[in-house]
């Protein structure tokens, strides 16, 4: 399955898709995040025929209760499209962005993980800290992070 994965802004087609997969039944709002639209924030979008399959965004965010790294991001976001998952666009998505944000200095990046994305994140190098937590209307997560 061959996507394409370029550095983006949370332009509308970003947000309609992160609302569709993420945030379902619920208001477009709740598809922005806060921090989306500063200029040390990364969004990536992998493209399958000129139309965006997968999303993902790193937010400059510290968590206390991480290994220490000057330079911290929360991934925050990341999904793709049900019928292409499986094939690969997640891991192409992580892959690329790392490498970018490894030029940029970034040291440590962190995810609240939903409880079925847990394979997913330790198959990429991301290690479970903690206990399973519930984030109201969306359900059982669990803080991951990787060293990058």
């Amino acid at each position: 399955m061959f996507a394409y994965i370029q550095q983006v802004s949370a332009n509308d087609e970003f947000i309609n898709l992160r609302h569709k997969l993420l945030r379902p039944g619920r208001a477009r709002s709740s598809a922005f995040f806060e921090g989306d639209n500063r200029c040390d924030t990364f969004h990536f979008s992998a493209l399958k025929n000129q139309t965006i399959v997968g999303i993902v965004s790193y937010i400059k965010r510290k968590n206390a209760t991480l290994p220490h790294s000057a330079n911290m991001y929360q991934l925050r976001g990341m999904a793709v499209d049900m019928s292409l998952r499986g094939f690969g666009i997640g891991k192409k998505l992580i892959d690329a962005s790392v490498n970018i944000l490894k030029l940029n200095k970034i040291g440590l990046i962190w995810c609240n993980s939903r409880k079925e994305s847990v394979p997913f994140y330790l198959k990429n190098g991301f290690i479970k800290k903690g206990d399973y937590f519930d984030i109201p209307d969306v359900g059982s997560h669990i803080l991951m992070y990787k060293l990058i």
